[in-house]
């Protein structure tokens, strides 16, 4: 018979939740490549929308105040206001498929 494993007590805790940081995940090389990518001209004007706020959120997440720490989803709100930030969730989900995006919980903000 297994042995009997104690029991714990746990408490309803009153601290915060984390907050939700988005980091890039790609290389330097693989930042300014990103950025730097032609453009069928063929595209809609939907997709040409969303081709330059893609282009605007990685060369966001790549300058030297988020590179290395990340973006809280406050401040992408803030900077990409609540319409553009709404279009950001498909871009945000390729970009984790491709393994080129963090997503990580600290701080206060959820």
């Amino acid at each position: 018979m297994p042995p009997k494993r104690p029991i714990v007590k746990s408490s309803i805790s009153t601290a915060k939740r984390p907050r939700t940081v988005i980091s890039s995940g790609i290389t330097k090389s693989a930042a300014s490549s990103s950025v730097t990518t032609q453009q069928p001209t063929n595209h809609s004007n939907a997709s040409n929308t969303n081709n330059q706020l893609r282009e605007e959120f990685i060369a966001l997440l790549s300058s030297p105040q988020h590179k290395r720490r990340g973006i809280s989803n406050s401040a992408l709100k803030t900077h990409f206001g609540d319409a553009r930030y709404q279009q950001l969730v498909p871009i945000i989900n390729e970009l984790t498929r491709e393994s080129r995006l963090n997503m990580s919980k600290m701080g206060e903000e959820v």
